[in-house]
């Protein structure tokens, strides 16, 4: 089963509560700037994907204090390989470390709407030719 994404207002996520992924039902929340975990634990977006796949690794190899972390992060080791495994675009985007984002081919932003990562180019950017 794969993430499911609730876009909760059109605009470019102006609000804290912009954009969210429902895991299990828990709620992964993020706004651009930082991720809202299940536990209410806020973390930047751009280290929440390396740190999510770095723990993800070392709690698979057994090591407990990644295991507590998961847990202190209000996530299970299934949620996390769930986000992993996605097929989502966006979903994809959130998980990946910082430098295997898609961005825009033209200005380098981080894309965070689905057209625009299968486009390569961020809307702005696709008007100017």
């Amino acid at each position: 089963m794969t993430a499911l994404f609730i876009y909760l207002k059109e605009a470019k996520m102006l609000s804290e509560d912009a954009m969210q992924i429902k895991v299990n039902d828990k709620l992964i929340k993020w706004n651009g700037r930082h991720v809202t975990l299940p536990s209410g634990r806020k973390i930047r977006t751009d280290w929440f994907g390396g740190q999510l796949q770095y723990i993800a690794k070392e709690a698979k190899a057994g090591y407990e204090s990644f295991l507590r972390e998961l847990k202190s992060w209000g996530l299970t080791l299934q949620d996390v390989e769930q986000l992993l495994e996605s097929d989502e675009p966006l979903t994809k985007q959130l998980s990946a470390r910082s430098n295997d984002r898609v961005r825009c081919s033209r200005c380098h932003a981080v894309l965070w709407d689905p057209e625009s990562i299968r486009r390569g180019m961020g809307p702005e950017c696709a008007t100017r030719r």
